[in-house]
């Protein structure tokens, strides 16, 4: 398991979907990060689209829906 958010950061992508969980006060930066990490991600389409379906799920926590479906786009 990753020791910290840097790590997750630069070498498991996958686990983006954490950092809207584990941020103090996550933003709309936060939500964007989150896809960014998730565009480098490199599986199957498949699983990737369960990852983003994830973050989205998480993010829907914290933002409204119109800024998870703005920054998730079609992938929503």
């Amino acid at each position: 398991m990753p020791g910290s958010l840097d790590e997750i950061r630069q070498r498991y992508p996958e686990l983006a979907a954490l950092l809207l969980v584990t941020a103090e006060e996550p933003t709309e930066e936060t939500l964007r990060e989150v896809k960014a990490l998730l565009d480098r991600v490199e599986q199957r389409d498949e699983k990737r689209d369960n990852l983003y379906g994830l973050a989205a799920l998480l993010g829907l926590h914290f933002y409204q829906e119109s800024l998870v479906r703005a920054v998730f786009g079609e992938r929503f």
